[in-house]
């Protein structure tokens, strides 16, 4: 045979076997290069960090963060983040429904599609904020997961809310279905159903499960203004705003770090100044500029609680979450030293205890402030002269409420 056929047949033979590639593997399943989900709406900046990059896409440098366009094509491992004041809606091949709000960041950890049409999505929703509408699972072996920094939800076919805040905690709600929870490595799993939520702190190992406020409107997978109707014939009407909720604590802007039962202030500003404002289901009032300021008391238990600030009016809402962490506190009015009768040996004494924080320890001219974890200490002067003192020690809390020690000490000198 001439070598010219010899080629012809060879290049032939290769060509065919290329394009008879299937799109599945022997498994079924979809090839993980294969675009498994796609970018169905975008509101402001949306960036996609891509770690796979497909031989024809190599030559226009597409690896790194890239610019989200709507009909993009996402893959496995694939990240997608939102930045502020920014959107981004999601759709698998199943027709679930995947909307991220502002500031959050998603991985896209597992996309599998089997030619039987099983399917097993998984995400990691990093930090920030999700709703999700997933079409319900109706084969077995499908399975749709999403895992926060601090729980692992198991989804098969309901609307969801997930929020990620500061240190990973996590609250999660359901709309219309159930969901099955558990802490980050854990496998004891709890059913969270119908307008139910339940938080997961760091470390958190029991889940506590509760409704869902009656008036609470659940969040929308469509974007912001897509649900506007367009009058031509009516006359123009301003659009309401966006609730946008920013904070400014006074001790921290992610963690307020406390003590049980003490005083703490949350303040921060709101727009539109006419929306509604709750700290951890306390209302705040915003005056006229959307200023709000809460006074409120620290949980009595020691720990870590969830902080929580929902703002709302009748278009949306908006839920901040913060980690309030509450070290103990002690609340008994005790004095530690001096003990009666004690010998000092230089012409001071100190004068320490516990009582509640905010008093004010007298002896005397002197006073001693009582910290914010409720102890108090300080060194008291004593006459030059060697000889018994009488130390009158009062104890006044905030409300006046008075508590008198007596202390007699003496003062001997060291014999040289």
């Amino acid at each position: 045979m001439p070598a010219y056929r010899k080629t012809v047949l060879m290049t032939a033979a290769f060509l065919m076997l290329v394009c008879s590639v299937p799109l599945f593997s022997q498994s079924g399943e979809a090839n993980s290069n294969e675009p498994v989900c796609f970018v169905k709406g975008v509101v402001g900046d949306v960036k996609i960090h891509r770690i796979k990059v497909r031989r024809e896409e190599a030559v226009s440098n597409t690896a790194g963060w890239t610019t989200v366009r709507v009909n993009m094509a996402l893959r496995e491992k694939d990240v997608i983040q939102t930045f502020a004041q920014s959107e981004v809606r999601l759709e698998t091949p199943d027709g679930s429904v995947i909307k991220l709000g502002e500031n959050t960041t998603l991985e896209m950890s597992a996309l599998k599609y089997k030619a039987s049409g099983a399917s097993n999505t998984k995400m990691k929703l990093v930090s920030g904020s999700m709703v999700t509408n997933v079409k319900k699972l109706v084969d077995k072996k499908s399975s749709f997961e999403i895992q926060t920094p601090t729980a692992t939800a198991a989804v098969r076919g309901t609307i969801v809310e997930l929020d990620v805040g500061s240190g990973g905690l996590t609250e999660i709600k359901v709309f219309d279905g159930k969901v099955l929870v558990a802490p980050a490595g854990s496998k004891s799993f709890v059913a969270v159903g119908d307008r139910q939520a339940v938080d997961i702190a760091p470390k958190q190992k029991k889940l506590v499960v509760k409704d869902v406020p009656k008036d609470y409107k659940p969040r929308s997978t469509k974007l912001t203004g897509e649900d506007a109707v367009k009058r031509s014939a009516a006359p123009k009407q301003k659009q309401p705003v966006p609730v946008k909720l920013t904070l400014k604590l006074e001790d921290a802007a992610d963690t307020i770090n406390s003590y049980a039962k003490e005083t703490i202030t949350i303040k921060g500003v709101v727009t539109p100044a006419n929306a509604k404002v709750s700290v951890n289901d306390n209302a705040a009032k915003p005056d006229s500029h959307g200023v709000f300021e809460l006074v409120m008391r620290a949980p009595a238990d020691t720990g870590v609680f969830k902080l929580k600030v929902v703002a709302s009016n009748n278009e949306t809402s908006e839920t901040v979450l913060r980690t309030m962490k509450v070290a103990h506190a002690f609340t008994e009015v005790k004095l530690v030293s001096p003990v009666e009768g004690q010998v000092v040996k230089a012409p001071s004494v100190l004068v320490s205890g516990t009582a509640i924080s905010g008093s004010k320890v007298n002896i005397g001219e002197k006073s001693i402030n009582v910290e914010r974890n409720g102890a108090f200490g300080g060194e008291i002067a004593l006459p030059d002269k060697e000889g018994s003192v009488k130390l009158e020690i009062q104890i006044v809390d905030s409300e006046d409420n008075a508590v008198w020690f007596i202390r007699n000490v003496t003062y001997k000198k060291v014999a040289e």
